[in-house]
């Protein structure tokens, strides 16, 4: 069981966890199923109550079972949608190129990896 301590804020987000919702779906009531797919890491606590349609003591009781079952978390940074990768990616666009962090990290010397039996001799 996960631990939930701490009291959500009306600026935590959150998301489900897929793993632990797999193996509960079935046997949670379909009024829930509709609460987690709005945990998608996109709405706060606040936008989630008011979605859920649900009242407020009802939601409080609701998101602090599905915390306490670990089914979902606080989720720190909402989602970004960088939408012209999503519409690169649903055109078959491929992109040519490293990103600069990619192109930094192969451009690294391996040296300190190899054996040194391996290392070049200078």
């Amino acid at each position: 069981m996960a631990q939930t301590s701490v009291a959500p804020t009306p600026t935590d987000h959150f998301a489900i966890r897929p793993s632990r919702v797999a193996s509960e779906f079935r046997s949670l009531p379909v009024e829930i199923h509709a609460l987690l797919r709005l945990c998608d890491g996109t709405r706060n606590l606040a936008e989630l109550r008011n979605a859920s349609r649900m009242p407020t003591a009802l939601f409080d009781g609701v998101l602090r079972k599905l915390r306490t079952l670990g089914l979902i978390e606080p989720y720190q940074r909402p989602m970004r949608i960088d939408r012209a990768r999503v519409i690169a990616w649903a055109n078959n666009i491929v992109e040519e190129s490293f990103s600069s962090d990619e192109e930094s990290f192969f451009g690294r010397d391996i040296d300190h990896l190899l054996e040194p039996e391996e290392r070049a001799s200078p």
